[in-house]
């Protein structure tokens, strides 16, 4: 929910033109708090939704896709996204994914890769590593992992320098 919270201060920090729709509630949701003040900003826009049962599920971990379709939204681009166009995964082209316009533009952009063995892994829930990469592309244009950053505790790694990114945008 960190990363929630802390994208909706970055994106009332940009300057925007569109006019946001009534709010919704979900019922595992309470409007007055952190997180349900992040979820009445970004749900207007169309950044994030709820599932058919009225609920947001604000304690579920978020997947590979969901990502995929959060930040290329807030990132503004769901209108150049076409659905059908190859992503080169198999399991998501294969299956006619979801979110298979998000995921091929957040490819595109560089947000997003896949596994060496040339899948997506779009239902898998997102690693702290690879949020770090998705936040440190979309919002600082970093494309590359600059492995050469040490952290502490755990060394050079090859979100090291993602993390690092991260870290210059929120520190907390």
């Amino acid at each position: 929910m960190m990363v929630l919270t802390s994208v909706t201060v970055f994106a009332e920090e940009q300057e925007t033109t569109t006019t946001a729709p009534a709010s919704v509630t979900f019922s595992d949701v309470d409007p007055d708090s952190i997180v349900g003040n992040a979820v009445a900003e970004l749900v207007p826009y169309g950044i994030i939704s709820g599932y058919p049962e009225g609920d947001f599920r604000p304690d579920a971990i978020i997947t590979r896709a969901e990502v995929a379709k959060v930040i290329v939204t807030f990132l503004k681009l769901q209108n150049v996204a076409v659905e059908g166009v190859p992503t080169g995964f198999a399991d998501v082209d294969a299956t006619s994914h979801w979110a298979q316009k998000f995921i091929r533009l957040a490819i595109d952009y560089k947000i997003v890769n896949g596994y060496t063995d040339g899948t997506f892994r779009g239902n898998n829930n997102i690693t702290a590593s690879e949020v770090s990469k998705v936040l440190a592309v979309a919002l600082d244009g970093t494309t590359t992992d600059r492995t050469n950053i040490e952290l502490p505790g755990v060394g050079s790694q090859w979100f090291s320098g993602f993390y690092n990114t991260v870290d210059k945008i929120f520190p907390y």
